[in-house]
Parts: C-alpha cells; structure tokens; sequence
C-alpha cells in the first residue's frame, strides 16, 4: 500500500496526464506504428495502447520526481512532461503493443485504472 505499492503515483496526476500526452508523440506512437497497429498478442487491431513492459510509467514518474523536485506549478509540471517524454526516448524505455483485452490480462484484469499503465 502507499508508497511500496507498484502504482504508487506520488501524488502527481496532473503531470501523469500531461506527460502521456508528451510521450505519446515520441514514443507510443512510434511503437505503435512498428507494430503495424497491431496488437502484439491476439492481432487485433482495435483500441490500442503500448504496454510498459519493463520499467513502469509511475516508475519513471517518480524518477522525474526526485530529479525535479515537487510540481508545484504549471510550469514544473510541463518541465516534468518533457522531462518523461525525453526519459522514454533516451533510455529506450520498453513497451509493448497490446489491445485493449490483451492489456487488461497482463495487468490480472485490473480494470481501467490497470489498463492504462
């Protein structure tokens, strides 16, 4: 629970939906498109995502966290969006193209809230 817990977000929803808008451009969309927009599983080819199939997106949020400091303001928290989408980007950050069936069984079924790690 709290803070040991793998989806543990730090308290920083407001960067986590900007910072998926950042990364989207420059990460999942490359990925989806060298997966063909395919699902990687079952070949669907309806609603997609790509699937951080190593480090977590919380992870890395949290790394962005103890490098920026809190995101107390619109500004930090556009510094915290690019600072993710360049993460992503330099360290080749993996993830895998699922549907949206696919993703909900690799996260046990977890419903939307694991659905949209």
């Amino acid at each position: 629970t709290g803070i040991n817990h793998p989806n543990w977000k730090d308290g920083v929803s407001s960067v986590q939906q900007l910072a998926r808008s950042h990364v989207f451009s420059v990460w999942t969309f490359p990925k989806l498109k060298e997966a063909k927009f395919t699902c990687q599983h079952c070949g669907s080819q309806e609603n997609l995502c790509v699937h951080h199939d190593g480090e977590r997106f919380a992870e890395i949020l949290q790394k962005a966290r103890a490098t920026l400091g809190d995101a107390d303001s619109f500004e930090k928290i556009q510094e915290y969006a690019q600072w993710v989408a360049d993460y992503h980007v330099q360290n080749d950050v993996s993830g895998v193209v699922l549907c949206e069936v696919c993703h909900a069984k690799v996260h046990g079924g977890l419903g939307e809230q694991g659905m949209r790690e």
